[in-house]
C-alpha cells in the first residue's frame, strides 16, 4: 500500500475492512490487465483508463471488487448496465478469526 492508502487504513473506523477494500480493487484491476501481482502494487489504481470502472460492494462478511470496461462516459454500476462487459471479479473474506 502506498503511503495514502496506509493513511487511509490506519483513519478507518475498521482498518480490516478498509485495507480489505483497497486489496480487492487492486486485485480486480490486476487481473483486468492480466498481469496478476507482477505490477506496481503501490500505483496500480492511479493509472486506470476512464472507460475501466472498478465498482466495490459490502457485505457483512465479504468484500467484492468487479474491474469492467464502461461503453459509456458516465459511471454506472455493474448491475445496471446491459452494454459493460465484466472481466473480472476479486472476493476476499473479511474472516477475522482463522480458526474458523
Amino acid at each position: 500500500m502506498n503511503l495514502q492508502e496506509q493513511a487511509l487504513i490506519a483513519a478507518a473506523d475498521d482498518p480490516v475492512r478498509a485495507f480489505t477494500r483497497l486489496w480487492t480493487r487492486k486485485e480486480a484491476i490486476l487481473k483486468y490487465y492480466g498481469t496478476g501481482i507482477i505490477d506496481d502494487l503501490h500505483s496500480v489504481l492511479n493509472n486506470v483508463p476512464k472507460n475501466v470502472k472498478i465498482d466495490t460492494f459490502d457485505h457483512t462478511d465479504y468484500v467484492l471488487s468487479i474491474a469492467y470496461t464502461s461503453n459509456s462516459a458516465t459511471s454506472r454500476r455493474v448491475s445496471n448496465t446491459s452494454t459493460s462487459r465484466c472481466k473480472v471479479s476479486s472476493v476476499n473474506s473479511l474472516n477475522r478469526d482463522a480458526s474458523k
